[in-house]
């Protein structure tokens, strides 16, 4: 009999690490959101300053395009550009950084879903005992996870290939 109390306390003690691990990732999840979320925040600032600035360069640009020379139209066509092409980099970091955020919120989600199966097939109340039911929903989740990260890089090679045609157009 002493066994079994062995074991369970055993179990308890494992059951517990899981626990206790995963408590201290997500401790410092949302200071690292937090982090990244404030960098999006300043390069969204940084980029409608910089449209703001293309839209009042854009207005004298086209009031005064009788009466500059093809140099100056030419040297005001290059500022506006410089202008938008970083306004698109402050766009692509800002993807980059949502990325990651998406990328650590499902890295931990994932061990969330590992360590409860471990958890559950443990105390015998998983997938043995109640059929594939949760499995069948994990597996689910993990591909709506898995769908939604191809999602965001495709959106990002989108964004990076528009640029590639803007500067191409421009130059």
């Amino acid at each position: 009999m002493k066994t079994s109390s062995g074991s369970s306390s055993s179990r308890t003690a494992e059951s517990l690490a899981y626990l206790d691990d995963y408590l201290d990732t997500v401790e410092s999840l949302p200071l690292e959101l937090q982090r990244q979320f404030t960098l999006m925040q300043d390069l969204d600032a940084k980029a409608q300053s910089i449209m703001a600035e293309v839209g009042t360069k854009a207005a004298e640009f086209i009031d005064n395009v009788q009466t500059c020379t093809p140099q100056e139209r030419i040297q005001l066509l290059k500022s506006l550009n410089e202008m938008l092409v970083e306004s698109l980099r402050q766009g692509e970091e800002k993807v980059a950084l949502a990325t990651a955020a998406y990328d650590v919120v499902d890295r931990n989600v994932r061990r969330l879903d590992d360590d409860l199966q471990k958890y559950e097939d443990e105390q015998m109340i998983g997938p043995g005992r109640l059929g594939n039911t949760s499995s069948a929903i994990s597996g689910t989740a993990a591909a709506d996870r898995k769908e939604e990260s191809s999602n965001a890089a495709a959106s990002a090679t989108t964004a990076s290939n528009k640029k590639g045609d803007y500067e191409t157009c421009i130059s």
